[in-house]
């Protein structure tokens, strides 16, 4: 829902909308974000940071394989990740390969995505 695109397309329909969304609390997060901002002139969505994540558990999964990588091996190694230091924080694992993130509850306040307050 946190899309630069969605105000501007359906602008007042949004307000009051109630959504979660994965939060960035690392310090690590924060510089990926604030890199971001500096090369791309504008803001970093959570999506930017979580492909970056996808990709680079992806890659140390390959890296733990023998060569020629096979997606066989990319997927058990995979499954062998628990605990996955990225960009948004620390990423968790279940048996399924699920990830567990910190979310926050937000929504649209005069035009603008805010954390939800009681």
């Amino acid at each position: 829902i946190e899309n630069s695109n969605l105000l501007a397309n359906i602008g007042q329909l949004a307000e009051g909308i109630i959504y979660i969304r994965p939060v960035i609390n690392s310090s690590v997060g924060r510089d990926f974000a604030q890199a971001f901002e500096e090369k791309y002139d504008k803001p970093g969505e959570i999506n930017n940071a979580r492909s970056f994540d996808a990709l680079r558990s992806l890659a140390e999964a390959a890296n733990n394989c023998d060569l020629p990588v096979t997606a066989g091996c990319v997927k058990d190694e995979l499954y062998k990740i628990k605990d996955f230091s990225g960009t948004i924080g620390l990423l968790t694992f279940d048996r399924n390969g699920d990830v567990s993130l910190p979310y926050t509850p937000k929504t649209v306040k005069n035009g603008e995505f805010v954390i939800l307050e009681n």
